[in-house]
């Protein structure tokens, strides 16, 4: 199967560190620009279409959307419209997706959507590093930024149970054994059950400890069980 890759990219003032990075190693297929009415984000937004469309990019793939800077509900909605319909998209052509979001020159809110949407579609954010002046010349690849980011697990399957497990393990800071945890839930297989699931999203993980295993809550697994009621 295929895998297509997106980016989408908040347009600021200066475009070539933009025209640079699409040009770099990232996988790159389709490009959404988000920019504002302001004369030199437009000039600026008109620069990188025109590099990209130069370089090969169909128009179909360089798509420009117009956001209100000052309205984060309103961005964050945009780029989750987005990749719902990228996704749409590759479910009817079996294709995977991967999404890069570019923060470089984003203002602080548009910043704040993007790291909001990176958590949420477990995307990878990045952004370009400054060029300093000095005798080292650093090609466009060593200055790209990749930053780790946890992806929020589906609290909806998170049910009843599953929330008194998590409580339960974040409320001991070193964690419980699966023997402790069995006497509270009924079994060693249930344990697993919940903890299998907990690990897939991030949330606990195992510490062997000669014949004995401690489950221990992630630093996003105590964040979430404070989210939880």
């Amino acid at each position: 199967m295929s895998t297509r890759n997106i980016h989408i990219i908040g347009v600021g003032f200066e475009s070539e560190s933009i025209i640079d990075v699409l040009r770099s190693d990232l996988p790159c297929d389709k490009v959404y620009l988000l920019w504002n009415n302001d004369p030199r984000v437009i000039a600026s937004k008109d620069r990188v279409v025109d590099a990209l469309l130069s370089s090969g990019f169909r128009p179909e793939d360089v798509m420009e959307e117009e956001v209100d800077v000052f309205d984060y509900q309103m961005i964050l909605n945009r780029v989750m419209r987005i990749s719902q319909i990228e996704k749409e998209k590759a479910e009817s052509s079996k294709t995977d997706l991967r999404f890069y979001l570019n923060i470089s020159h984003s203002t602080r809110l548009v910043t704040g959507a993007l790291c909001t949407a990176t958590m949420i579609l477990g995307a990878q954010m990045y952004y370009l590093k400054v060029r300093e002046s000095g005798p080292e010349d650093r090609g466009i690849n060593d200055m790209i930024i990749r930053v780790p980011t946890p992806r929020i697990p589906d609290m909806d399957k998170i049910t009843d149970k599953r929330r008194r497990f998590l409580k339960l393990v974040c409320s001991e800071k070193d964690g419980l054994t699966v023997s402790e945890l069995a006497a509270e839930f009924s079994s060693k297989q249930n344990v697993n059950q919940f903890v299998g699931f907990f690990e897939d999203n991030n949330l606990v993980e195992r510490i062997h400890e000669g014949r004995n295993v401690r489950i221990k809550a992630t630093e996003l697994g105590m964040m979430v069980a404070n989210w939880l009621i």
